[in-house]
């Protein structure tokens, strides 16, 4: 019987056996999320009429698996132990946040077929599932505890010059530094710093412990890791390090402690060279063993394939069809805009060929074409960058509200005639609007044999919103010009829009003064988040509170749960409802002269009593 740790990391459809165990289980109609302990333990039985994590989590079909669920509200983040034991089955423990994505899981992580997770959880809203791995189920008991993130400090660590380290008991727990990933092993951590970027190499070699190595950025995040790339139970790690500073840290596979050695050395990154390629032309580059790698070009990669670049302008929207091919090796293709951000690539543009070719619509601007060579490969290579011009899709006006009647043909309009950058070829049909005052739009679509998709846009083609229009959507746009795009990934065909509007619910704002404070409650009376905020916000209340600024400031908005009740939400506003900045419990911003609105709402559900406060570097709080 297959274990459900292999289902959730591989998302496979479960095999027959463990089909047939629990196709006998009958989902009960109401599935219960009370609040996780997060300080005590609970019983449990788990039974064949319990819910299946698939009815909590919808975007996990398979996991057709008898399950208890817990709220679990994170308002500070902390270090959580979850530990879910039994005598009569064998316990699987699982945690999803509030967009139904399993962050992590545990089988047998406690010690015999016990389960634990050891995990730093930062504020939001999770669901705590207890379930089985495999077998029969049973009683259980769940226990919750909770510690606050332990201070791991960096030893100073200096270049080719080897450190013998001890792994123990006592040190720095893995879950103290990488949040949202469990782990029972502790670390020790070393600070790295340069002043230009550089290739790194570390080793951790050890014959008392499984080395684990990671790296971690300026920004806090891990950039690479590495297991067993030193041979044996030894780590290696070697990628391409920005300037500044970078934290080692230095762990095990499993827990456990023993003595290492670790080693960093490093090396002068290679000259990379950006060629230019003109749009219409054809180009001939050499890849060589001895010349620019990936990891050359771009910090945290460790990627050692041979690589080539080249720039290219773009002064207007077109159909980009850009090739690489090449007799010698076998060529990838990746495509990065000006904000170095991957918006293409390929290997292998048909199945007769390993040649790579991106065709895609790109606006107006500066782009980067990569080479590499799969494999390591290496020889001579060809790239050619032809344009197109787009199609010119009529742009129809819609009133709103309003109705009208239109045809998907691929032929006339495609979604990457209206859209940047999209490979889409998909037909499309656009309009454009206008809205004077913020306004809630509703937009049903009705094709015939087929079901619309509508995105709503800026003019310049980004995404405000996308309707789904089997159901009932409504999206709080500002005032402003917008694009309306009729399309859908299969079909053709007539369709019909009906666009409906209402004004926003009355939100009165209360005044306040920078330097002061004020005390409210959120409850089922107040003015909804939805009604204010111009995203896809669900039905948490909002009080609103107005401020004047006559000269630059940087104003600081605190909000504290009295009773310790909510996560509190805070949103800063300008005067045409445009949002300045937002965060949890509190946000801060560099404002100019003139008016603005604080939002006050919880990031989950719940609420209560609170305490405002506004205050600036000119008028702090008194």
């Amino acid at each position: 019987m297959q274990n459900i740790g292999f289902l959730i990391c591989c998302f496979i459809v479960k095999p027959l056996a463990f089909l047939l165990f629990f196709a006998s289980f009958a989902t009960a109609q109401t599935c219960r999320t009370p609040d996780f302990p997060s300080t005590g333990t609970v019983d449990g039985a788990l039974q064949r009429t319990d819910c299946f994590i698939s009815d909590y989590l919808k975007d996990y079909p398979d996991l057709r698996v008898p399950a208890h669920a817990w709220k679990l509200i994170v308002k500070k983040t902390a270090v959580y132990k979850i530990r879910l034991a039994s005598v009569t089955m064998d316990p699987f423990v699982l945690i999803a946040d509030s967009t139904g994505t399993i962050v992590d899981y545990d089988d047998d992580g406690a010690g015999g077929t016990d389960s634990e997770l050891l995990i730093q959880i930062t504020p939001g809203e999770y669901t705590v599932f207890a379930t089985v791995a495999y077998g029969a189920l049973g009683s259980y008991k769940l226990t919750g505890e909770s510690s606050p993130v332990r201070q791991c400090r960096p030893q100073s660590l200096t270049m080719s010059v080897d450190v013998d380290g001890e792994i123990t008991a006592s040190d720095c727990r893995y879950a103290d530094l990488i949040p949202m990933i469990s782990s029972h092993s502790t670390l020790d951590t070393y600070s790295l710093e340069s002043n230009q970027p550089f290739i790194m190499t570390a080793r951790m070699d050890s014959t008392g412990v499984d080395s684990f190595l990671g790296i971690i950025g300026g920004d806090g995040k891990v950039v690479q890791f590495d297991d067993n790339s030193g041979g044996g139970k030894n780590a290696r790690l070697r990628l391409s390090v920005p300037a500044g500073t970078s934290v080692i840290y230095a762990t095990t596979t499993v827990p456990g402690a023993g003595f290492y050695k670790l080693r960093v050395d490093s090396e002068d990154r290679r000259t990379c060279e950006i060629k230019t390629i003109n749009p219409g032309n054809t180009t001939q580059g050499q890849l060589d063993r001895d010349g620019c790698r990936y990891l050359d070009a771009f910090s945290g990669s460790k990627d050692e394939s041979r690589t080539a670049r080249y720039k290219f302008e773009l002064r207007q929207t077109v159909l980009v069809r850009l090739g690489v091919s090449s007799t010698e090796f076998d060529p990838y293709l990746t495509l990065f805009g000006s904000d170095g951000k991957v918006i293409g690539e390929n290997d292998n543009a048909d199945r007769g060929t390993t040649n790579s070719a991106v065709n895609i619509s790109l606006a107006a601007g500066t782009y980067t074409a990569v080479v590499r060579g799969n494999r390591s490969g290496v020889g001579i290579f060809e790239v050619s960058l032809g344009t197109e011009n787009t199609k010119t899709c009529e742009l129809t006006a819609l009133a709103m509200p309003g109705a009208t009647n239109g045809t998907l043909n691929a032929s006339q309009c495609r979604y990457l005639d209206v859209t940047t950058p999209s490979a889409s070829t998909f037909a499309a049909q656009i309009y454009k609007f206008t809205i004077e005052t913020p306004t809630f739009v509703t937009i049903n679509a009705t094709g015939t044999g087929y079901t619309p998709i509508i995105d709503i846009q800026s003019p310049t083609g980004k995404l405000v919103s996308s309707f789904r229009t089997a159901s009932k959507q409504e999206q709080l746009l500002l005032p402003g010009e917008y694009r309306l795009v009729v399309w859908n990934r299969t079909s053709v065909g007539n369709f019909a829009i009906v666009a409906e509007t209402r004004e926003p619910a009355s939100c009165p704002a209360l005044e306040i003064a920078v330097g002061a404070s004020a005390t409210g409650t959120l409850n089922g009376l107040d003015c909804m988040l939805r009604e204010l905020v111009a995203l896809p916000s669900p039905q948490f209340p909002a009080d609103v509170y107005t401020f004047q600024l006559t000269e630059p400031d940087t104003i600081t908005a605190t909000v504290v749960a009295t009773k310790d009740e909510f996560l509190p939400d805070v949103y800063i506003l300008d005067a045409d409802s445009k949002i300045v900045k937002t965060e949890l419990d509190s946000v801060k911003a560099e404002l100019k002269p003139g008016t603005y609105r604080v939002v006050v709402s919880t990031w989950f559900t719940g609420g209560g009593d609170y305490k405002l406060t506004v205050a600036g570097a000119v008028r702090p709080t008194q």
